[in-house]
């Protein structure tokens, strides 16, 4: 989507983590030219990185919520805070963030301040990281793609039952 190339929305993030007390990584992809954003002391910014390595030692994932991040920081048990974007699956997965009670979510257009206040909320509490790592356990040994086709296989067995 056009508007995860937004170098605004990036800065906001890392201007909500220089607040904080943690180190914060930020991968921007394509989408923007890392040289566009001002990192701050305790947050570095990269085109890209090993997602699973920084997510074996991270505390929380701060996301616009696309289901590859979203599905991996379920993967190893860590809370999000979700600033939804327009992209298809985003909007669906920071409410399954809220729903779930894995984390928080914002709207597309959430200040600094907001985001600043929603790690410091989830990052306070052992609330989100219990239900996070809950819903991690619950996801160990499935395998996703075997689920869907097992899925799509019913779906389409029951519709050509129908059809008879």
């Amino acid at each position: 989507m056009p508007e995860q190339g937004s170098v605004e929305k990036f800065q906001k993030a890392i201007d909500a983590l220089s607040d904080l007390p943690v180190h914060g990584v930020v991968t921007v992809g394509d989408s923007v030219d890392p040289a566009a954003l001002r990192p701050s002391r305790n947050v570095v910014v990269f085109a890209t990185a090993d997602h699973d390595n920084l997510m074996r030692r991270a505390r929380l994932v701060l996301t616009h919520g696309g289901h590859g991040t979203f599905m991996r920081a379920l993967k190893y048990g860590l809370p999000l805070v979700v600033i939804t974007g327009l992209g298809g699956d985003q909007p669906t997965n920071a409410a399954a963030a809220h729903d779930w009670n894995v984390g928080l979510a914002l709207p597309g257009d959430a200040s600094a301040p907001m985001m600043r206040d929603a790690v410091a909320n989830v990052l306070g509490s052992n609330f989100y990281r219990m239900n996070a790592r809950a819903v991690s356990a619950q996801l160990t040994g499935i395998d996703g793609a075997e689920k869907a086709a097992d899925e799509i296989e019913l779906l389409l067995s029951n519709r050509f039952k129908k059809a008879c």
